[in-house]
């Protein structure tokens, strides 16, 4: 008899163990974690300054994008370099609109420039050219 109450004492024993085990906090002692803050700088805008003469003459200038009309979003031209201005010293300047040329004039005073374009050739350009889009912006 003496064994027959052995083994339910002891798996008593075991079981109050495992239970007052789980019942037990091993959670370690939260550390407190110093976040650094992050310091970010930012530049001011900066103020768009008026181009002067020699800055526009000499340089060859292409068109990337632009907005037309200008309520619509902004748009990308797919190849700049089809597509650029040449100012001259003597007030002329020389538009590349793809496949399709133009001269014209212009006038610096101040921030204000004044591009009107002569003459243009109607040479049908590829599908996809904006030729026509650049063009008519300085008709206008």
């Amino acid at each position: 008899m003496k064994k027959s109450k052995f083994f339910p004492v002891m798996a008593l024993i075991v079981s109050l163990s495992m239970i007052l085990a789980a019942c037990s906090s091993s959670t370690p002692t939260p550390t407190e974690v110093v976040a650094t803050p992050t310091v970010v700088t930012t530049e001011a805008p900066q103020a768009l300054v008026p181009i002067s003469q020699e800055e526009l003459v000499g340089a060859i200038w292409q068109w990337v994008g632009g907005r037309e009309p200008l309520s619509s979003p902004p748009f990308q031209v797919p190849d700049p370099q089809k597509y650029t201005l040449a100012f001259n010293e003597d007030g002329s300047l020389f538009v590349q609109a793809d496949c399709n040329t133009s001269r014209g004039t212009y006038e610096l005073n101040g921030s204000q420039l004044t591009i009107s374009i002569g003459a243009t050739t109607l040479v049908a350009c590829e599908e996809g050219s904006a030729a026509f889009l650049l063009t008519s912006v300085y008709r206008c």
